[in-house]
């Protein structure tokens, strides 16, 4: 039974490797046709930092672009936006529209990828990609889970000593049991904040019904410099540097009689600002998942850019926190 088991498992992470790697667009063509431009137009270098963070970085991303809009016009915008997030190593799940197009904007973008999961020991542990899609298949449950963040900035300009970038950081929960707690999603830094950009976040989780409908339900928020609360989700500033606090809403179907069960298939949080740096900064992303009791969890970032995440009295949590990455 147990060799049946894990022959299953790795047939279904070969499944939703094989799921995340092969972007849906506009035909299998285009899709052959888009790799081939991307691999001889986009310069892709990658680099082993102090943190052990492994940042990928990729220019020329404008004219990759260009040479698609000017060849291959069946190919829509948000199509050949999706395809530079799953180029580009990241994950467009709950991610509204116009953020994806946002990647039509950048001619560089730089991402870190970290898969962590919190073992039947309670202890957080560094995943590789194939052994986080393997743990993804096991026949295991925790209170806890398994957790990809993707890192990432753009260098938007330089003037003087002073260099502009965009970062972002995404929070993917690849499986969890929800508990109905609350949860903290921040991406600190010791870079100046950019107050002429709009920061802004969002979270998305959605839900398919169990009791015979088999309807999807969302329950999208999000939030803005503008509008810092939406919901049950709300941006505050620990040290200038905007977090978002949410609850971890409970499994359920909007379509049915209450009670009816529902299985909870996508959970995301996103954060998004910008900063300057002088010389080199850093960036490091950090979730708070709490499991236990009536205590807050609050954040303290450091003077490196470490988010500090902690719970009050009577309550626990577990800190899911990506390796630093340094800009320059």
């Amino acid at each position: 039974m147990t060799s049946k088991r894990t022959l299953m498992n790795l047939i279904l992470a070969l499944c939703l490797c094989f799921a995340l790697t092969t972007p849906a667009l506009a035909s299998e063509n285009a899709e052959i046709d888009l790799y081939e431009i991307a691999n001889s137009t986009v310069q892709v270098t990658e680099a082993v930092q102090e943190s052990g963070a492994v940042v990928t970085t990729f220019e020329n991303l404008n004219g990759f672009v260009e040479e698609v809009r000017n060849n291959h016009l069946e190919i829509s915008d948000i199509d050949l936006a999706k395809f530079i997030m799953e180029f580009t190593e990241q994950n467009s799940e709950g991610l509204p529209e116009n953020e994806i197009l946002d990647m039509l904007e950048y001619d560089n973008i730089s991402t870190s990828n970290v898969y962590l999961l919190v073992d039947e020991q309670g202890m957080v542990e560094e995943l590789s990609k194939e052994e986080a899609l393997i743990a993804m298949a096991a026949d295991w449950t925790s209170t806890d889970g398994v957790m990809q963040i993707t890192t990432s900035s753009t260098k938007t300009k330089t003037s003087g000593s002073q260099k502009y970038f965009t970062v972002w950081a995404h929070a993917t929960w690849l499986k969890i049991n929800v508990n109905k707690m609350s949860d903290v999603f921040v991406l600190g830094t010791n870079a100046f904040f950019n107050d002429a950009f709009t920061e802004q976040g969002n979270v998305n989780q959605t839900f398919v019904c169990q009791n015979g409908c088999s309807r999807q339900t969302t329950r999208y928020r999000s939030v803005n410099a503008n509008s810092t609360v939406d919901a049950d989700l709300v941006m505050n500033y620990d040290n200038f540097v905007p977090c978002l606090y949410f609850d971890n809403i409970d499994t359920r179907c909007d379509y049915c009689t209450s009670g009816s069960s529902a299985k909870c298939t996508s959970f995301s949080a996103y954060i998004k600002y910008g900063i300057i740096a002088e010389g080199t900064a850093n960036i490091q992303a950090a979730y708070g998942h709490k499991t236990f009791g009536f205590g807050n969890i609050s954040v303290a970032i450091s003077a490196t850019g470490l988010p500090v995440l902690s719970i009050g009295a009577g309550g626990s949590m577990k800190s899911y926190t990506a390796r630093a990455v340094t800009l320059s």
